[in-house]
């Protein structure tokens, strides 16, 4: 069976437009030092340390895929609870992603299928602490990111 050359272009433009909903993106966020309980102490970008609501701004509504957190520190059992947390534009609250916890292996890989959240700032809090000795310890998470409206003009 044969389309005619409108429906194959309607066709074209439309799985086009689904394309452009999923593009996936990857930010880098760092930390260094003695973490504490209830801080915000990744860099996403030039060094200056996170808060609410000053983290990584995203423009558009998105999803997260997932995150990989990894570690290098003299501590031998290290136990950290972190918090990815969203902030709308304008919130005042924000809104837990997911929690996770990092132990002795230093490192935590996981795929999620967050909730789709609308444009805002997405942030890392460390909750709950234990074992953390090392005040030279570093900390880099990589945090996956999907849009889910068109980012074509």
């Amino acid at each position: 069976m044969y389309l005619s050359l409108n429906t194959r272009l309607n066709n074209i433009a439309h799985y086009n437009a689904l394309n452009a909903r999923r593009e996936c993106f990857c930010s880098t966020a760092e930390a260094e030092g003695s973490l504490i309980t209830g801080s915000y102490p990744f860099s996403m970008g030039t060094g200056s340390v996170s808060s609410v609501p000053f983290g990584l701004p995203v423009f558009f509504q998105h999803r997260v895929l997932g995150y990989a957190l990894a570690s290098v520190s003299a501590d031998a059992i290290p136990l950290v609870e972190f918090f990815i947390e969203h902030l709308a534009e304008g919130a005042t609250e924000s809104t837990i992603i997911d929690r996770f916890v990092m132990d002795n292996m230093k490192s935590v890989s996981r795929k999620i299928t967050s909730l789709i959240f609308p444009p805002g700032q997405i942030c890392i809090r460390v909750g709950d602490i234990d074992g953390l000795d090392d005040e030279f310890a570093k900390y880099r998470i990589a945090l996956y990111l999907q849009a889910e409206e068109s980012l074509l003009a």
